[in-house]
């Protein structure tokens, strides 16, 4: 009897990147649900009516370039967070 893997079981490696990327994903999506109530938040709850938009629209394109520039993923996430944390404390 041999004790190789069989070639049609995945090796090892590939299932890690495969459950790694599945968990990065999972992040993403989790992360996108509170920036996406603070866009709203800021576009509702703004004071002053002439700088809602603009202030909605920088802060969902901070929160895409984020994800974009920014290399690190753990990086981009903190920014994800602290977005949503500041808008948070802005609201309470």
């Amino acid at each position: 009897m041999s004790d190789s893997i069989p070639s049609s079981a995945p090796k090892p490696k590939r299932k890690h990147r495969f459950l790694r990327g599945v968990g990065l994903f999972l992040c993403w999506v989790a992360l996108f649900l509170p920036v996406a109530w603070a866009t709203a938040a800021i576009h509702f709850d703004f004071n002053v009516p002439s700088l809602r938009v603009p202030l909605t629209i920088v802060f969902a394109l901070v929160m895409v370039l984020a994800f974009i520039v920014v290399k690190s993923r753990l990086r981009a996430m903190g920014v994800f967070v602290g977005g949503f944390l500041l808008v948070f404390a802005w609201c309470s």
